[in-house]
Parts: C-alpha cells; structure tokens; sequence
C-alpha cells in the first residue's frame, strides 16, 4: 500500500518570502518575487496570492514573459493536465490538490507540452491550449506566471502532427500531408495562432525543431530514403549553407537546456544555438560508446524541463541516459525491463523509471544502482498493452508524476526518497494522457 499522504513541498517561511521579494525586486526593479535560491520551491500550504498584476511594469520589462491579464507569482503554479481518451480534460493544481477546470480537447492520439502550452493531436489536426501557468527563467531566477486556461487555435491536418516548441518559434509537421508550419510564439502567448512560414516536400518520418531563431531539420539524401542528415534552417524554412551533419535513422528529438537532441542509429546530434546576432546553430555528433543494435536505441527522449540531462528506454536492456552539456552516453542496465523512464538532473543523478512489473523505481545514473522500489502499483496497466504504452512520466524539481490508466489515478513520486509515493489523484476517467505545466 502506499505510504499516507506527505505534505508535497517544503513551507516556505516568511522570512525566507520576505529575503526572496526584497531580492528579486532590487534585480528585476519591481517585476516579481522569487525564492531566495532562484529555483523552484512550492509551499505545501495552498496556491498564493499575485504578487502584483502583470501589467505595465512587468510587461515593460524585456524577457520577463509576461501577458495583459496575467498576474505575477511568487512561486511555480505546478498543475497537472489529464487527458481522458475523449478528450475530456481535467486540472490538479499541485500546490492544493485541488481540481482545477482546463478546456476539453477533440479525442486525441497524442498530448504534449512545453511547460505552459497543451499540444493535442486529433484526426482533425492540432489543438493549442493555454493552460494559464507558465514559468520563464530570468538570469539567475524565474519569473512565475497566472492567468486563465483557453483555446488559443488550431491547425488544420492530420492525426500524426507532430510539434516542437520553443519561446518564439512552434513548428507543427504533418507527416500525412507532407508539409509543416511554423508558428509564431509571441502569437500563441497573445492567444492566436499565426505562421511564419510554410514547407513542402518534408520527410514524413522526419523532424523539425526550434532551435533559437533557427530550425533544426533532418531530411534524407534521396526521395523516399529514410532521414539520414541533420541540418539547419533559417526561421523561413531556408537551408543555411554550410550545415548537415550525418544522422543515420534520425527519428527522436528532445530540447535540453543545453541544445536540440536528435537520435541516430549511432547515438545523437546536438543542435547548439549561439548567442551572436545571426542566430548561429552548431551541429555536434555524439557517438554511443560501442555499437549499438537497433533495438536497443535511445528513441523516446525524457526529462526535466531546461535541464542537460535526457533518458530514454534502453529496449529489454534498461535505460540510456544522455549529459548534453559532457556530451557522454551512460547505460544503466536493470534486472526488468523498462516501459518509461524521465532524468530529473545532473545535479543527484537521478532518473525515474517505471518497469514492465508495474513498479515505480528511481535509479542512479553515476553507479547505475536501483536506489528506490515501489510495489508493483501499475500492475494492471501492465497487463493492456495499449494502457501500458500510454504510461508517461513527468518530473520536476521536487516530485515526479505517473499516470495509472488502469486504476484511473496519478501517482505523485518522492524521487529524492527512494520512490516513495506521496500522494494519488484519484480521475474521473481514464488518465491516458499526461502532462506537468507551469514550468
């Protein structure tokens, strides 16, 4: 059985609320407050008060990421989007455990986010959602943002789109269609959808990313070959000359704080975007440390949002885990094998996985060792092969989330106490999709 509910979040005291406004607004002259470490750290009380609208002063500072109509925050508005297989959505606001109303969604074959926005695919193409909760780091903290949940658009296409997303740019490809677009992020955050740019002739097993101002493409040598190449574009859809770096088998993408990771058959390519006025992106190969079979490759990239450190299910073997900013590979290799695995940081080391017993484990990247067992809580799950591929981990700084589509709850996860579960929620239907915003 699992442990009795934990109060999720360490209380943040006045004294401590105090130091972390006097600090933030001598750096951002009065355009929010944070905590005294400039991470996230969540109160185990109840969601707080704005600590100023996000209006003129805050919107008047460049890259604060603040709306009309948003208020400002002390802390991160972590909530949790459940997506039933209708499209019936529901919202749990992590700092109360309370229910929280977000916009339902067309019965969807996929959900994703960027920590702010819900990308749901449906046969009828793509659906953004605002989920109101939004975090935008600033130098040394972040600035935490509330406002109300809405439909912003939709984009017509088919029920395979796929989409990237980063600040100012969103591509949507359409592997049906052949063609992507892309969007522009500032349109998104004002609540419309509005593109770019338009490209034909786009591999439908291929990718295309955000990568600062640019995009990251992989494409094939030949037409109907497999995507075999890296390169970049600029944000019209135009190759930049003097990029392409061999990729073969290219197919999985993950954007780290470091860079863009593509997934080859022979490890990865790092996309890193520059700081200089053009917007450069530099292309880097990331070899595995031996051959690698087909089978056992890194292809579902996860981790924590705006951190080095990717994992991926490494097939029966266990799970790989990628360091973007060593640019090294590590295998850890367990007993069972894994249907999900998500790193949390480079700082502890530590990856959340869930294995084909339906158990929660938390593992050591440096040593690989198993350092944390739940019980086989998701045994059910287990058993459907299509509920078990609907499993989906996401993490943050203090807790990691598991959806059990069979007992139709959320598991919340104390990765830092060897898998200890702190708390479930209960959902009204079935969790088959999962996604963490407010990050």
């Amino acid at each position: 059985m699992p442990a009795p509910p934990q109060p999720p979040r360490p209380v943040i005291t006045a004294a401590v609320l105090a130091l972390a406004l006097g600090l933030t607004l001598c750096a951002c002259s009065g355009s929010g407050a944070r905590s005294a470490s400039g991470a996230s750290a969540p109160s185990a009380l109840s969601s707080p008060a704005p600590s100023a609208p996000a209006g003129e002063d805050a919107s008047d500072a460049p890259g604060h990421g603040a709306i009309p109509g948003a208020a400002e925050m002390t802390e991160p508005q972590l909530r949790l989007a459940v997506v039933a297989p209708d499209g019936s959505t529901s919202g749990i606001d992590l700092l109360t455990g309370d229910s929280v109303e977000l916009p339902d969604l067309p019965a969807p074959t996929a959900v994703t986010t960027d920590g702010r926005y819900l990308f749901a695919t449906s046969a009828s193409g793509l659906t953004v959602v605002d989920s109101g909760v939004w975090t935008v780091p600033h130098g040394d903290h972040s600035h935490y943002y509330l406002a109300e949940s809405r439909p912003v658009g939709e984009v017509d296409g088919g029920a395979a789109m796929r989409t990237s997303s980063a600040p100012s740019l969103v591509t949507v490809l359409d592997p049906d269609a052949g063609r992507a677009v892309v969007l522009d992020g500032a349109a998104l955050g004002a609540g419309s959808v509005a593109l770019l740019a338009e490209l034909d002739d786009v591999p439908a097993d291929g990718l295309l990313v955000p990568s600062g101002r640019r995009l990251v493409q992989t494409t094939a040598g030949s037409a109907g070959s497999s995507p075999d190449t890296v390169r970049v574009l600029d944000a019209a859809g135009a190759p930049v000359a003097g990029t392409g770096v061999a990729c073969p088998g290219a197919g999985e993408t993950i954007t780290s704080r470091v860079g863009v990771v593509v997934g080859c058959a022979d490890g990865a390519v790092l996309a890193v975007a520059g700081s200089d006025p053009d917007g450069t992106v530099a292309l880097e190969h990331i070899p595995y440390p031996a051959a690698v079979s087909d089978a056992d490759r890194a292809r579902d990239f996860r981790a924590r949002k705006d951190r080095p450190v990717v994992a991926a299910v490494a097939g029966e073997r266990g799970a790989w885990v990628l360091d973007t900013r060593d640019r090294e590979w590590r295998l850890i290799e367990t007993g069972t094998p894994l249907v999900a695995v998500s790193a949390v940081d480079d700082r502890d080391h530590v990856v959340v996985a869930v294995d084909r017993a339906g158990r929660v484990l938390t593992l050591d990247a440096r040593t690989g060792v198993v350092t944390g067992t739940s019980e086989p809580l998701l045994a059910d799950t287990m058993a459907e092969p299509a509920l078990r591929d609907a499993v989906t981990i996401e993490v943050d700084a203090a807790r990691a989330y598991v959806n059990d589509p069979a007992g139709r709850r959320i598991l919340e996860i104390d990765h830092g106490d060897a898998a200890r579960i702190s708390r479930e929620f209960p959902t009204p239907d079935v969790p088959m999709f999962l996604a963490e915003v407010g990050r």
